[in-house]
């Protein structure tokens, strides 16, 4: 299954929009932090015989343009999506989005009523604005910052990255086909013969300060069409908390748990995760 690209300029930023083909209703899916859309392929492909499908790779991510990083508000990026989504004319749409994509996903439901038809949020990153969260996840107390600054970035090989990302703690449960799929699309060839990745480290460091920069989870509210909150069972706290919490929030929200998987459960299950999403865009 390989995709069409398209280039997309809002506000003078290009951004990537990868079209899947595939019959039926249109169904976009934003992605996690520091990955792209391409990532998503296992999943997709079980989805694509039904929906019409589109990705989209956000500023600083994959194919899309890498403004300078004091533009990795998240204001930005939900003015991004919105663009997007009017370029494309995309009405009466289903939605996949995954943490920060998750998150990007419920706020335009929220603040563009009448537009979505059913949404699946994977481990959204709607944070509550609570001094809980704030303590945990501002930017100058987020665990995540400094680990992004300090990720390489320049490999060898696409094999070198490959074997030592196996054994990663975030991508360890991942399966070999879907990091195959990141380390092939996500990174880019330099003219020495070495690689690099996509989304330089100090993008990815930027959207983790910014974590608490937009109350999403205040808006999650407003969302008028019935929405399905994924979970991995070992989702570390409080992200596994904030995803109860906007199931509870949404009006029409429900909460599933997916066994065997963590905050990257459309990586580690792909065949489960596109199975239950599936079977609740279908149900009536």
């Amino acid at each position: 299954m390989e995709p069409h690209s398209q280039f997309i300029s809002v506000d003078g930023v290009k951004l990537h929009v990868a079209d899947w083909g595939g019959s039926g209703p249109d169904l976009l899916l934003l992605h996690a932090g520091g990955f792209l859309g391409r990532v998503y392929r296992a999943m997709l492909a079980r989805l694509v015989a039904t929906y019409h499908i589109l990705t989209m790779d956000l500023r600083g991510h994959g194919d899309s343009d890498k403004p300078a990083p004091d533009y990795y508000h998240w204001r930005y990026m939900a003015r991004d999506v919105e663009g997007v989504i009017e370029h494309l004319g995309l009405r009466d749409f289903y939605g996949i989005g995954h943490s920060g994509g998750g998150a990007l996903l419920a706020l335009y439901a929220a603040t563009h009523p009448g537009t979505t038809t059913r949404l699946a949020l994977l481990d959204p990153i709607a944070i509550p604005h609570e001094p809980a969260f704030f303590a945990r996840l501002s930017a100058d107390n987020h665990p995540f910052v400094e680990r992004a600054r300090r990720r390489r970035i320049v490999w060898d090989s696409r094999q070198q990255l490959f074997a030592a990302y196996q054994g990663k703690e975030a991508f360890a449960s991942w399966r070999e086909d879907v990091l195959w799929d990141y380390v092939n699309h996500g990174t880019y060839a330099l003219p020495d013969g070495r690689i690099a990745l996509k989304c330089p480290a100090e993008t990815e460091a930027q959207l983790f300060a910014n974590t608490m920069s937009l109350d999403i989870f205040s808006q999650v509210a407003h969302i008028d069409c019935p929405v399905l909150v994924l979970r991995g069972v070992r989702t570390d706290t409080p992200l596994s908390v904030v995803a109860e919490r906007v199931a509870q929030r949404i009006p029409q929200g429900s909460l599933v748990t997916v066994p065997d998987t963590g905050h990257f459960l459309a990586m580690e299950n792909p065949d489960e995760v596109a199975r239950i999403i599936g079977e609740y865009f279908r149900a009536r």
